[in-house]
């Protein structure tokens, strides 16, 4: 029975290649007679024939690359569209852990798991530039432990801009500084305390707030 289905496997090949090379002689051989009818015939007729042919043929092309494009670009939308909604997703979750107060010391704790899980979706649809960010920030961020730096943060700002980038806009004029207001309080004196001493730890930061606020 093996044998048998061996043997049809084989013969089925045969047949295809068959195919194949007719298919390929017969178009040679079509080309062939098409060029010594263009000789033989007389010089207009062969110049009008000659420019119907080029233009049958351009057109021709000229769909097929057109098509070609809208595909590609169907693809990239799409794509774009899947990337759009991950990083969506993903900034959800980070600014509900950075912006609610309540239960910011809770939840900070659930971002490397949520990490894992998430970081299976980046390597599948990101680009260069994003792998690479998230894969300095990840790093900067489990090396801390339970004493995260500023390092941490600001890394994960270069990562935003990463996605931005990513989905093609523009990180023209966009500072660090910038984004750092969407997180935090008081982003001037976080920058401040950064700039002074990047290893500052984020709790020292903290301190420093309660302080400023007393």
């Amino acid at each position: 029975m093996k044998h048998k289905i061996l043997w049809g496997k084989i013969l089925s090949s045969l047949f295809g290649i068959a195919l194949i090379v007719l298919f390929v002689y017969s178009a040679y051989r079509i080309v062939v007679l098409f060029i010594s009818l263009l000789a033989a015939a007389d010089p207009t007729v062969a110049a009008a024939i000659g420019a119907a042919v080029i233009a049958v043929f351009s057109s021709v092309l000229t769909i097929m690359l057109a098509r070609y494009y809208e595909s590609k670009r169907e693809r990239e939308a799409a794509h774009r569209d899947k990337k759009t909604d991950l990083y969506n997703d993903f900034l959800k979750e980070l600014f509900t852990i950075f912006l609610d107060d309540t239960q910011r010391d809770s939840r900070v704790g659930t971002l490397v798991p949520y990490l894992r899980e998430v970081q299976r979706k980046l390597i599948l649809w990101s680009g260069p530039g994003v792998i690479k960010s998230y894969a300095e920030w990840h790093e900067v961020l489990t090396s801390q432990g339970n004493k995260p730096k500023a390092t941490s943060l600001i890394k994960m700002i270069d990562f935003f801009l990463a996605l931005r980038k990513d989905l093609g806009h523009s990180n023209k004029g966009i500072k660090r500084d910038h984004l750092v207001r969407f997180l935090l309080r008081n982003p001037s004196l976080f920058m401040n305390m950064y700039k002074s001493n990047p290893q500052v730890l984020l709790s020292e930061i903290a301190d420093a707030e309660r302080i400023k606020a007393e």
